[in-house]
């Protein structure tokens, strides 16, 4: 077995210059996968280990054939890479091998012979370019899964499989250096791709110096991507959690390889940890916003212990554009931004000044969140209607193309007031003037140690006659019941904790049924109180409160 020399990456000078299409023809031939054939490593030399926590449940059921990718839940009795009817999502989800840490959380010794059979099968029928499974974000996390799930799956096997999976580590790295510098990758996708091939550079040994160039890429996706207050330019708490991981985990590889570690992402990590507990909650889970869900309790606690930063959360994102009050046990998170640029929006949410409210360890007002890889939930999750905010002539706050990205981004002002015991909240956004005149101004008072949130909705201009409905989604573990003739919500928690929505004006209040999305993509039903109404000749308000019942 020889030892590869490293990995270049011009590319094949002849594909450099075709488009998109032509190279995914080229890339399909027989002649192309011939050019990546080659030696591959008599061992790998640096096996970082993958540090983060997987979840035993989850492995359970993908060793008993249940798959649940982004949002889309199959079933089956024998391996199929891509089974019929699934999204392009769900594909590449399950050939990234994220799961690999669910697998290794059931800890037996059938878990690691189902892991190294499952690699060995993907080795067997995908181990040339395939469009989707060979994408870079794909394959990079492919290949840092299989590298940092190594010691787990691959030590205790014999020298053949061993042999097999560095040569193709060594095939997906060569077509991955490639083609990283294609510039078509956007967020974490280009951390993904960026730490996959950093991993195998430095697993198969490749020289020092041909390290320069990927992490030069990885320090202009931190300057790109880190806002100054730490957030991420996506705006979402889970892209700011997996980049940070990406970013420690480089850190991690470096300090193995004995390799100096670029100031750039240390000093990026500690900007972002204060970030990420600023969306964390008493729960210990994350915010609902601009893709965002609850995630992995344990998985945080994991990011902020290993990350080594020791910054406190912030109040306010200014940049990244959240607000959170604190009053007593209750927590008021509010989004008072938009995206950076319409070319960042293909993923945000349509929600100016939606807010999320917690007590103690209890979500009252949530937003309906999202799942992890945009499948089929993804649009309506994303709507201004999923959110706890206004919506006018049920349609969304912010225009979205056909592409999905922003035609247009609001001018969103704020403020904040904070007094010993309350904290006062104003805000306004643009999002409908433009079609329909209206400017929406919203004022939250939080007050009395948390126990009372009380809210002014102010619609202006536009004429008369026009609907609106203004939202507030509950967590799926509270009950909530229409009283006193429709006039008012009595919402119980899972605590059996007692809380009263009240709302003045001529409108109507219900309750409908509702979604939400906190873990893993798995879909609950829930229940959310709508106040609807139309609009006054110039100005419409409406008044509304929530209580908590003492005693």
């Amino acid at each position: 077995m020889t030892t590869t020399k490293g990995v270049k990456f011009s590319g094949i000078r002849p594909l450099t210059k075709l488009t998109d299409q032509a190279k995914a023809l080229a890339f399909s031939t027989p002649l192309y996968n011939l050019t990546l054939m080659g030696g591959s490593p008599d061992s790998l030399q640096v096996i970082p280990t993958d540090p983060w926590p997987g979840r035993s449940d989850v492995g359970q059921d993908l060793m008993q054939g249940i798959f649940l990718f982004a949002g889309e839940r199959i079933e089956m009795n024998s391996l199929n890479w891509e089974p019929p009817g699934v999204s392009e999502d769900w594909v590449a989800e399950f050939h990234r091998f994220n799961w690999l840490r669910d697998i290794k959380a059931v800890s037996t010794g059938k878990a690691r012979l189902q892991a190294r059979e499952m690699i060995s099968n993907w080795i067997d029928n995908y181990d040339r370019w395939q469009d989707v499974i060979w994408r870079p974000d794909v394959l990079g996390a492919r290949l840092s899964n299989w590298i940092g799930a190594f010691s787990f799956y691959g030590l205790s096997a014999d020298e053949e499989f061993q042999s097999k999976v560095r040569l193709s580590i060594a095939r997906q790295t060569k077509h991955l250096a490639r083609v990283i510098t294609d510039g078509h990758l956007q967020m974490v996708e280009s951390f993904a791709a960026l730490k996959g091939l950093i991993y195998a550079m430095i697993a198969i040994g490749s020289p020092k110096k041909q390290l320069e160039h990927p992490f030069e890429l990885v320090l202009e996706q931190i300057k790109k991507q880190i806002l100054v207050d730490g957030g991420h330019i996506s705006r979402s708490p889970i892209v700011l959690s997996q980049v940070l991981m990406i970013l420690i985990d480089l850190r991690t590889v470096l300090n193995l390889a004995k390799l100096p570690v670029p100031e750039q992402i240390q000093f990026a990590i500690d900007k972002m940890v204060p970030a990420l507990r600023f969306f964390r909650y008493s729960d210990g889970n994350l915010a609902h916003f601009n893709g965002g869900f609850e995630w992995d309790a344990n998985l945080i606690n994991c990011i902020i212990n290993l990350s080594g930063a020791r910054g406190r959360p912030l109040k306010r994102l200014e940049h990244t554009g959240y607000t959170k009050l604190r009053q007593g046990r209750g927590q008021l998170l509010i989004d008072t931004g938009s995206a950076i640029a319409p070319e960042y929006s293909r993923n945000a949410h349509t929600a100016p000044l939606a807010f999320e409210y917690v007590f103690g360890r209890e979500r009252i007002f949530v937003n309906c969140g999202a799942v992890s890889e945009y499948g089929q939930w993804f649009r309506a999750m994303r709507s201004t209607a999923a959110h706890t905010t206004l919506t006018i002539d049920q349609r969304n706050a912010i225009l979205v193309n056909e592409t999905g990205e922003f035609t247009s981004l609001p001018d969103i002002q704020t403020d904040y007031k904070l007094e010993n015991n309350s904290c006062l909240f104003d805000g306004r956004h643009d999002g409908y003037t433009a079609r329909y005149g209206i400017t929406h101004a919203r004022r939250l008072l939080l007050k009395d140690a948390g126990n009372a949130l009380i809210g002014e909705e102010k619609l202006t201009g536009g004429g008369k006659g026009v609907p609106f409905a203004l939202r507030f989604h509950l967590h799926p573990s509270s009950q909530a019941s229409l009283v006193q003739g429709g006039g008012e919500v009595l919402i119980q928690t899972k605590s059996r904790t007692g809380w009263r929505f009240i709302c003045k004006g001529a409108v109507e209040i219900d309750l409908d049924e509702s979604v939400y999305i906190g873990h893993r993509g798995e879909i609950r039903k829930s229940q959310h109180i709508v106040v609807r109404g139309v609009t006054d000749q110039n100005e419409t308000v409406l008044k509304w409160g929530l209580s908590r019942i003492l005693g």
